[in-house]
């Protein structure tokens, strides 16, 4: 459900509620003779009723700014935990954050977007006395790219990204888990008479240590993913 007020043509007010569910996945329900994780064939889906407030200031037709306010309450989350390995339809999480996007360009030949994302919050046990604030979540994320086309064929592109800090869940003794920054680069050629393009991409250039959280008691060094690399792709339509 939604409400949209249109103050002119460059300046647009939402107001907008929802409500959704996510069901159970087959490794959720299914699981079987794993110490750390059990399949529950009883589970619910989750649910989640949504608000958000935003604001839209169109600079032109390509160029806008956008501002949103959120607030979740997530229900009959779906969790499990070293000391009790089965899953459940136990966990409550509230969450509330807001966002900033820029789309815009500097020159006819550009293309530029910047967004700034904070989330907080806190999640319960149903029936515990006590919630906690929320374990292995980034409050801050930044991430901007520029394109410059080059030519008709031919265009250059930067990607950077920051992820803020993730502190551990209640009990989980291990360090919190780092803040990172990455930039990516790609050079694309576009081949408009035999409809195929061509990236040569260089990821992560300064080879930054990225890593996601692991639950407690299973790899103590979190998931480490690849550092610095290079792809080139193909695409062909027909």
């Amino acid at each position: 459900v939604s409400m949209v007020y249109q103050l002119d043509t460059n300046n647009i007010f939402k107001a907008i509620y929802s409500r959704s569910h996510r069901n159970p996945s087959w490794q959720e329900m299914y699981t079987m003779n794993n110490h750390s994780r059990v399949g529950n064939t009883t589970l619910e889906p989750e649910k989640v009723d949504a608000f958000e407030l935003a604001y839209v200031k169109k600079y032109s037709s390509d160029t806008y700014l956008q501002t949103n306010l959120f607030y979740l309450l997530n229900k009959n989350q779906i969790h499990h935990s070293a000391t009790d390995p089965q899953y459940k339809n136990i966990l409550d999480t509230d969450l509330y954050g807001l966002e900033f996007e820029y789309k815009g360009h500097i020159s006819d030949e550009d293309q530029f977007y910047l967004n700034y994302s904070y989330v907080g919050g806190r999640s319960q046990i149903q029936d515990a006395a006590v919630s906690e604030p929320l374990s292995n979540v980034s409050h801050h994320l930044a991430k901007g790219y520029y394109i410059y086309r080059i030519n008709d064929s031919f265009s250059l592109s930067a990607l950077a990204k920051y992820v803020s800090s993730k502190e551990r869940a209640s009990g989980d003794t291990r360090n919190t888990v780092e803040a990172y920054s990455t930039l990516d680069s790609a050079l694309s050629y576009m081949n408009k008479r035999y409809d195929f393009t061509v990236m040569l991409s260089l990821k992560n250039i300064f080879d930054a240590k990225v890593t996601y959280p692991s639950p407690p008691k299973t790899y103590s060094q979190d998931y480490e993913q690849e550092r610095r690399n290079f792809l080139i792709a193909l695409k062909k339509e027909f």
